[in-house]
């Protein structure tokens, strides 16, 4: 799975923010970026993957069950934003 992830992210040109959390394992880390994927497009999920590394991870406030929740939530908050 390990190599199925960085494929996808490498094919995509997605940011590697879940490197940083170890307790997730990749078929989780796969499936969030894939769903986000088919809502958002590639520039939408970078830049809430890059607003969770800067809050989250590099804060050690990673909780791995809510980072789904989480980058949902920071993409809506980036669409609306872009839609004004």
């Amino acid at each position: 799975m390990r190599d199925v992830y960085y494929l996808l992210i490498r094919e995509k040109g997605i940011q590697d923010t879940f490197s940083w959390i170890e307790d997730m394992p990749y078929s989780k880390k796969i499936s969030i970026l894939e769903e986000l994927l088919n809502l958002y497009g590639v520039e939408t999920l970078n830049r809430a993957l890059f607003l969770y590394e800067q809050r989250y991870v590099k804060e050690h406030r990673v909780v791995s069950y809510m980072t789904r929740n989480i980058l949902v939530n920071f993409c809506k908050t980036i669409q609306i934003k872009e839609n004004k």
